[in-house]
């Protein structure tokens, strides 16, 4: 009758509810900077394996909303994105 945070933990993983709500391709995003390095749009699009515009309306606003990401002529994960990504590990 009671959920605690024991309760998340295990629904959490069972359902593959990442931190902040981030999709598949958002976590991938995140790892794809982890491990390249700043990225052009069009470089990360082709990781990505989509459009471009797909990528800036997509998932881009909301790492960017979110501080994960910042772009200084290319992409580039943050401090917070790394964290987050530590975190889904």
């Amino acid at each position: 009758n009671r959920f605690g945070k024991s309760e998340w933990e295990d629904l959490r993983q069972i359902l593959d509810i990442q931190p902040l709500g981030l999709n598949h391709y958002e976590l991938r995003t995140l790892q794809i900077l982890a491990e390249r390095g700043a990225m052009s749009l069009t470089g990360l699009s082709a990781c990505l394996e989509l459009d471009t515009g797909a990528v800036r309306r997509g998932m881009e606003l909301f790492l960017l909303r979110n501080g994960l990401i910042r772009i200084d002529g290319k992409r580039v994960i943050t401090a917070k994105g790394r964290e987050i990504l530590k975190k889904t590990s």
